[in-house]
Order: C-alpha cells, then sequence, then structure tokens
C-alpha cells in the first residue's frame, strides 16, 4: 500500500497541472518570445523598426462605431495592436503562409499555423469543454473562444482551418 503512495500523488499532482493549465494569461503570453501583449511603440518600434502601419479601427476592432474610436490600430505583417496613447495592446495573428516567422507562446506551448485542433484540445481540454456553447462551426473552420485568467470578461477566440490554426484573436470586453 504505501508503495502506491507515490503513484498516487503523482497522478494527483498532474491533474492539478492540467486543470491550472485551462486559460491563458495575458501578462505570461508573448508573440515569438520577444514582445509582451502589452508594450511601448518606442520598444516596439525597438525591436520591429518602423515597418507597419497605423489605421482607424474597423467596426468589430472597437467598441461603438469606428467613427468614436479613440484608439488606432497598428498592423506589422499579420500582426495587429490597438494603440492607445503610445501604448500597444495584442489584437490578433493571423497564420498566412506569408506570416511564417509569427507565434504566441504561452508556458511552453507555440501557437502557431502547425498547431492542430487536437493539440489545442490537449492542451484546454476542460477549457473546450466549458466553451462548447461559444464554439461556433462554419465549414471547415471551428472558431473556440478560452477565458482570459484574469479577466472573466475577456477571452481568446482560436480559429481553426482543416484542423490547423488559423488566427488568433483578443476580445476586450466592452464594459
Amino acid at each position: 500500500m504505501m508503495k502506491l503512495l507515490p503513484y498516487f500523488l503523482f497522478l494527483m499532482s498532474l491533474t492539478a497541472l492540467a486543470q491550472e493549465n485551462q486559460s491563458i494569461n495575458w501578462d505570461e503570453a508573448t508573440i515569438n518570445n520577444k514582445l509582451t501583449l502589452t508594450i511601448s511603440k518606442r520598444d516596439f518600434e525597438a525591436i520591429y523598426k518602423k515597418d507597419y502601419i497605423v489605421r482607424s479601427p474597423t467596426e468589430d476592432e472597437t467598441c461603438g462605431t469606428a467613427d468614436e474610436a479613440s484608439v488606432k490600430m497598428l498592423d506589422f505583417k499579420d500582426v495587429s495592436f490597438e494603440v492607445d496613447n503610445n501604448i500597444l495592446n495584442f489584437r490578433n495573428i493571423v497564420f498566412s503562409k506569408n506570416n511564417k516567422g509569427f507565434f504566441l507562446a504561452y508556458k511552453n506551448s507555440r501557437f502557431d499555423e502547425r498547431m492542430t485542433l487536437d493539440t489545442f484540445k490537449k492542451l484546454f481540454a476542460n477549457a473546450v469543454a466549458l466553451s462548447a456553447e461559444n464554439t461556433t462551426v462554419i465549414a471547415n473552420q471551428i472558431i473556440l473562444a478560452v477565458p482570459d485568467s484574469q479577466n472573466a470578461d475577456d477571452s481568446w477566440e482560436f480559429v481553426f482551418v482543416n484542423n490547423n490554426l488559423k488566427s488568433i484573436r483578443y476580445n476586450f470586453s466592452c464594459e
């Protein structure tokens, strides 16, 4: 009986670890292990120079109408940030043939075009099960919502096309 105790404790620790990793913490995630998700424009430019476009947000990128928005959007290749008072907040990343170098990193996991839906479900089994009502299926596209670990009103949206990750979007609450 005492010989089984270490195995039992090991299994309990795995269960606790698995349940702990059911959301994504904004402060612990990065882009390419270089950029925090909130970064000053100056620090961003020190890493990526000025090869970007600043534009007005579209209707689905802001609360209210695009004309009412007090923020701008910064697009760098296939990564978008919301710009407010020279502070950048990550909004989305699209994985395409032109965007082979960008990924979201979180807790030793790399989220990019090679991430499959099955791998994602293993990483976030409980969150995927809980977000069943927030899962949208359109043709060959599956959209999954995973909560932010710090703000229950905000969420991460993962879009899979043909079983591979196509994009990640962070949805801020408008309230």
